[in-house]
């Protein structure tokens, strides 16, 4: 059978975190300690708490509040990989990483802060209940694609759309997944299109007007706040391994319209 890219994924982070087996049954459980920092990049984070989900088994883990330096700690972690978002006094922040734990180590990451406009955290809301449901949500339709360059222009019907998001598209002769690269607003680069707004979208394969576009999720890495404020990002300390959610190639997936 045919591995999908989340079992590469996942294949790699263990050959990483395990390279050097112990002489034991069960390895010895791992530590976390996150340094937070607000908006600026550079005010620690007081009060804050970081909640982790393992990817394979769902086991959530949650921290105490973060202290005056901005720094917090959870002690006893399954190996493994781990999705992550950060609760503040104001609301909470889903990742866009993932978070590898090592088994007799003490993973350090830096976690900034970066808060949705009022149209995005809108948008976001609107996508993440079908995302962590369903693995997927209706985005988009495809209004036009031009065989030539390969690219498709799609209207945003709700949420939003950013570069490397992973998209399905879905019509009577199409069923294909693609991640969003070399996305295209008005012309020009951008990082991220929102409902009513149209972008255009380099594709590897045909598809046509009518199709429907859904954001996708995949199992294990759905966002854990359904009402985020905005999102959070690492940067990797001693002892820690970050992969980004949307980094995965374009491999065949089980679609659930076929």
């Amino acid at each position: 059978m045919r591995k999908g890219p989340l079992a590469v994924l996942v294949g790699i982070g263990f050959v990483l975190l395990f390279a050097n087996p112990v002489a034991s049954d069960t390895p010895p459980k791992g530590n976390l300690i996150g340094f937070l920092y607000a908006t600026d990049g550079s005010t620690p984070l007081q009060g804050a708490v970081v909640r982790i989900k393992n990817i394979q088994t769902d086991e959530v883990l949650l921290s105490q509040e973060t202290d005056e330096l901005g720094i917090t700690r959870i002690a006893d972690i399954e190996p493994g990989l781990y999705i992550y978002g950060v609760t503040t006094k104001e609301g909470d922040f889903n990742s866009t990483d993932l978070v590898g734990v090592a088994s007799g180590k003490t993973a350090k990451v830096s976690i900034t802060l970066e808060e949705y406009s009022e149209r995005e955290a809108e948008a976001v809301k609107q996508i993440a209940r079908d995302l962590s449901l369903e693995g997927e949500s209706l985005i988009g339709r495809v209004e036009e694609f031009s065989s030539s360059t390969r690219t498709a222009d799609i209207f945003m019907i709700k949420g939003l759309l950013r570069k490397n998001d992973r998209i399905h598209v879905v019509g009577d002769k199409t069923d294909i997944y693609q991640t969003a690269k070399n996305l295209r607003k008005d012309g020009k680069p951008a990082k991220k299109v929102l409902a009513a707004e149209t972008a255009t979208l380099s594709l590897s394969q045909t598809v046509h007007a009518g199709d429907l576009v859904y954001m996708v999720s995949r199992k294990g890495l759905a966002p854990l706040f359904l009402s985020p404020l905005g999102i959070v990002s690492a940067v990797a300390g001693s002892g820690a391994v970050v992969y980004g959610i949307t980094q995965f190639s374009d491999t065949k997936e089980s679609s659930r319209f076929r």
